[in-house]
């Protein structure tokens, strides 16, 4: 199994259309990024405002870098979609896939309001819970971070909702590509750190807002672009009867 790492980088410059397509993904990356952390709803005004206007770009957002996931996984071309006339589209496919992770979240959700309701328990009592939560809500946590992006790959592949949830189907895929997957992990590791080190070093100036926004937009498309191409070869070895290979190349080089 190959990877095509320039191919990934390249991703969001895969068309000549693209200076548009990537400008109007992120002047609403960055306008729902900016609008959300400087409102906090406190009316039912604001709370309808601020729905309408944060969570909806976050949705069409969504939707639309899982359709170049979607692209990838079908061999489609160009793999950045056109934005004219499927806005309501890139919403629905959005707006899906935050239930998908919100439902894989609810159990760390519970365990975290038990928490914080045990603060008014006998210190004992809220010691001892406070264990027992943390020893299961580690390895949930750390189990979805393995898994979240074959859940991904899975919805991506066909839009259906339930999809994200085929549990056996996603673990299989994790674990047949292994090498990939680590190497794609790693990738998305190295670059989510820089990231880290970038808003920490500019932090609240405008090249933190704006430019380093766009960077951390560009490595959702990559590292999502490079798990679907795992996906897709795998997919493609189970169409031809072929075993899973564990193998990591950039063009004919090893990575």
């Amino acid at each position: 199994m190959k990877l095509d790492l320039v191919k990934a980088f390249l991703t969001p410059f895969s068309d000549k259309g693209y200076p548009r397509k990537v400008l109007l993904l992120w002047l609403m990356f960055v306008m729902n990024a900016v609008y959300a952390s400087q409102i906090r709803p406190s009316t039912e005004f604001v709370n309808i405002s601020f729905f309408i206007i944060s969570y909806i770009p976050s949705a069409i957002i969504h939707g639309y870098i899982i359709k170049t996931v979607h692209n990838e996984i079908k061999g489609n071309s160009p793999i950045m979609p056109e934005w004219t006339g499927n806005f309501y589209q890139y919403f629905l496919i959005g707006l899906k896939y935050i239930f998908i992770n919100c439902l894989y979240f609810l159990p760390a959700m519970l365990l975290l309001s038990n928490a914080f309701a045990g603060v008014h328990a006998p210190d004992g009592f809220t010691t001892l819970t406070n264990q027992i939560i943390l020893f299961v809500l580690i390895p949930l946590t750390a189990l979805f971070a393995l898994i979240s992006p074959f859940v991904t790959m899975s919805y991506a592949e066909n839009f259906r909702f339930l999809d994200g949830f085929m549990l056996k189907k996603i673990c299989t895929e994790v674990f047949l590509n292994l090498k990939p997957y680590a190497q794609s992990g790693l990738v998305l590791i190295a670059l989510k750190s820089l990231i880290v080190v970038l808003k920490t070093a500019f932090r609240g100036t405008l090249i933190g807002m704006i430019f380093i926004s766009l960077f951390d937009l560009y490595i959702s498309i990559v590292s999502l672009n490079l798990f679907a191409q795992i996906y897709r070869q795998r997919a493609a070895q189970v169409k031809a009867g072929e075993p899973a290979e564990a193998t990591v190349a950039v063009k004919d080089e090893l990575f």
